[in-house]
């Protein structure tokens, strides 16, 4: 167990990923906890600093390689229906398919509001096309 969390200090982790893998070796050791790692989450309120979409919307440069994501209008009630049936252990919890940040900013461009739903729904659809 104290391996992963020295692999991610002798990498040069950032301090979310040495605190996520310090997280995941103390969740084992509690039999209710229901994890979920989640993969650029965005949700339809734009005015959100931590949204990805807000995040990169604001970068000078972004890598553009496709990834997966997280559509959190679509994830909070489904983690919600899995706690109640009580589903335990930790998932990667992502929308089907992948798309790339320069992807994600084009759709963002064509939306100018601040609470937009609908670009967490557009996102959704558009990655799970590919």
């Amino acid at each position: 167990m104290v391996s992963l969390i020295c692999l991610a200090l002798t990498l040069g982790g950032s301090f979310y990923s040495e605190t996520k893998s310090y997280m995941e070796l103390m969740v084992r050791n509690y039999p209710n906890v229901l994890q979920l790692r989640l993969r650029m989450p965005i949700d339809g309120d734009l005015s959100n600093p931590r949204n990805f979409i807000t995040k990169i919307a604001n970068y000078a440069k972004v890598v553009d390689i496709p990834n997966s994501m997280t559509v959190l209008d679509e994830l909070v009630p489904m983690a919600v229906d899995g706690a109640v049936r009580g589903l335990t252990g930790a998932y990667n919890w992502t929308n089907p398919g992948a798309i790339s940040h320069n992807e994600v900013r084009a759709l963002r461009c064509t939306t100018h509001q601040t609470r937009s739903p609908a670009l967490s729904t557009r996102l959704s659809t558009y990655s799970s096309r590919r």
